[in-house]
């Protein structure tokens, strides 16, 4: 099932166009009301993941610079608003650091490799493992 899973997200990614920054507001905006559910389906994983590539993406919110001090935060979304903070700041000049991915293409390449390489879940089916698959989309090579 990984291996379906990883087909159905590349094939819609596809060329994707969209900045990587977006496309990660995008996620966190159809995620964050539900990605801390106990478990996943492969389905709803799919469909979120997917959706991202093209649905609405909310205004960057200059408070996420400070995104492991809101509370209320599950650790995905700290991971995921520190990474959109982190991409503008790469677009602005600062130096790409910890980044070796950095369109939505080799960012979900590389999250989903590492799950099949056994070092995450695919699909990742808690709030942590979802952490996990953001921090392998930006580091794993």
């Amino acid at each position: 099932m990984n291996l379906d899973i990883h087909r159905q997200v590349m094939d819609a990614v596809g060329d994707c166009s969209r900045p990587l920054e977006e496309y990660l507001r995008a996620l966190w905006a159809l995620g964050r009301d539900d990605w801390d559910r106990e478990a996943w389906s492969e389905e709803a994983f799919v469909e979120v993941v997917t959706g991202a590539l093209s649905s609405h993406v909310p205004q960057f919110d200059e408070v996420w610079r400070s995104a492991d001090f809101v509370t209320g935060l599950g650790g995905w979304e700290r991971v995921i608003l520190s990474q959109v903070v982190e991409l503008r700041d790469i677009e602005a000049g600062a130096d790409a650091g910890r980044w070796n991915n950095l369109s939505v293409a080799t960012y979900l390449e590389c999250a989903m490799a590492a799950a099949l390489d056994g070092v995450g879940e695919l699909p990742p089916r808690t709030g942590d493992q979802l952490a996990d698959f953001l921090i392998h989309g930006q580091r794993y090579e």
